[in-house]
């Protein structure tokens, strides 16, 4: 995966803009630059599909900024030998007026969906003065009331905007404003009166001279085509045939004359001796039998009774039904039961079980922990197509997984990235990091045994910035302990919460 492996990005250009005069007041300029740089990517120039997102500030130290303007995401952007140009607006009338700016430029691979998986390139990015012509132009406007009538550097027949009928010198044939088929000059003959027929097409290949799609191989002139198929491939004329295969149908072992099958006898199911298919031991004419030719059952097995039967792998032999083999499938329910829980990572023909059916967007980062009977609760974050959201199911020993189920529902912003702790009884408790639009605030929710998942509740309330990466810690009597980390506007800082069962 693509993370901080871009490096740099270096500016080339800044600013496209139009004069806003008195020549083209069809549309407002507006606040919008074009903004070309030059992406690297693992110190080589970039090429793909980029994602970026463009943040405009008043200085160049991210402890002590203020934001400019909206955020400016541009998606699936291609680069090409690390080139990309963007328009960028961020729809705020005063972002160029004549302060300084600094551009924060975000880049992720364009297959990634993750709002978080931006990487802010370091420095920031001085706009100089080409955007902010966007401001003296539009205050020279003002001021001087845009180009005035008596503007001497425009013509008096353009001060509205140029018309057609404006326009001098225009060639007779095309004073109407339409270009006629009949107007062109220099049109081959073969083609003067607008058609192409297959009579003026040249260079025609022989196979195709009749105008017949027929690759080529129609004609019976045709000197590629062997006379012996001039009228279609029979079978006799194919040549080089598998001696099984003469006949035009036997899938080559099928007939008794074939030199790879042997003498097989009625409905017994062949067997191979090395050499050739023979007759085997196996009877089948709807009900298979073993040792039998006339199968009375589904499966029959035939031979010497108390003698001929079933061997199974431990080496028992069941030779008769009824008593005796209830005796031994009951043996063998005993002998699977004490293989539920063996040591290890469990049942061997079992494998491992997926614990959560949502298939809408990925899920991730799962945590887990397990009470002193072996009881389980694991939580992970799941994004849903919008936003990340904090889901959990429970292992009870002896019965298995539940049901995933979400343990928060608060949709302002994306949850993520959660821890859990259990105490002897089973009961739970888990805490993450959630925005709610503005910044990331701590929350948790109780899980109590017996009763389920309690309402999630946010249990930090300063808003000086974001707090981000809680831990969390039960006792044996359910009390918990949370931890995580803080920025102040200056530093981050650790905070902790304490839950009393």
């Amino acid at each position: 995966m693509k993370t901080a492996r871009m490096l740099t990005i270096w500016i080339v250009a800044a600013v496209v803009m139009a004069w806003p005069g008195k020549f083209a007041r069809a549309a407002e300029m507006g606040t919008a630059f074009t903004y070309q740089g030059h992406l690297y990517d693992a110190n080589y120039p970039a090429d793909g599909l980029y994602d970026f997102q463009f943040k405009l500030y008043d200085s160049d130290d991210p402890c002590d900024c203020n934001q400019i303007g909206a955020d400016v995401n541009v998606g699936d952007m291609e680069v090409i030998d690390g080139y990309f140009t963007v328009a960028l607006d961020f729809n705020d009338a005063n972002a160029f007026n004549g302060d300084a700016r600094w551009l924060e430029i975000g880049v992720r691979p364009g297959e990634q969906e993750d709002p978080n998986g931006y990487t802010a390139l370091s420095p920031r990015q001085e706009v100089t003065a080409a955007p902010y012509v966007l401001h003296a132009k539009v205050a020279e406007s003002t001021a001087a009331g845009g180009y005035a009538e008596t503007d001497p550097t425009v013509l008096e027949g353009v001060k509205d905007g140029v018309d057609w009928s404006e326009l001098m010198s225009i060639p007779e044939d095309i004073s109407d404003g339409v270009v006629d088929w009949s107007e062109l000059m220099g049109i081959p003959d073969d083609i003067a009166d607008g058609v192409v027929d297959w009579s003026e097409v040249t260079s025609i290949p022989g196979g195709f001279a009749d105008g017949v799609d027929d690759i080529g191989l129609t004609s019976e002139t045709d000197p590629t085509v062997d006379a012996n198929v001039k009228d279609g491939v029979d079978w006799s004329e194919v040549t080089s045939r598998p001696g099984g295969l003469d006949d035009g149908d036997d899938v080559g072992i099928t007939v008794e004359s074939d030199p790879e099958v042997g003498v097989v006898d009625g409905n017994y199911v062949p067997k191979w001796d090395g050499s050739a298919l023979v007759t085997g031991t196996i009877y089948d004419d709807g009900n298979v039998g073993i040792g039998t030719t006339s199968p009375e059952a589904k499966l029959h097995i035939g031979g010497t009774p108390g003698v001929d039967g079933i061997k199974f792998p431990d080496g028992t032999v069941q030779t008769t039904s009824a008593a005796e083999l209830s005796a031994l499938i009951a043996s063998l329910e005993a002998r699977i039961a004490a293989l539920e829980n063996p040591p290890g990572w469990g049942f061997p023909l079992r494998g491992a079980q997926r614990i959560e059916a949502d298939s809408v967007g990925d899920a991730v980062y799962p945590q887990v922990a397990v009470d002193s009977g072996g009881d389980a609760v694991a939580v992970w974050h799941q994004y849903d197509d919008t936003r990340w959201n904090i889901w959990s199911n429970r292992y009870v020993a002896g019965s298995g997984w539940g049901t995933a189920e979400l343990i928060e529902t608060d949709n302002s912003g994306s949850a993520e990235y959660p821890q859990v702790a259990v105490d002897s009884a089973g009961n739970a408790v888990a805490v993450w990091y959630q925005s709610d639009g503005t910044r990331d605030n701590i929350w948790s929710n109780r899980y109590v045994a017996g009763t389920g998942w309690g309402t999630a509740e946010l249990i930090e309330t300063d808003n000086a910035s974001n707090a981000k990466h809680p831990q969390v810690a039960v006792d044996s009597a359910g009390n918990a302990v949370a931890v995580w980390h803080q920025y102040d506007g200056t530093r981050c800082n650790l905070w902790s919460k304490r839950f009393v069962a």
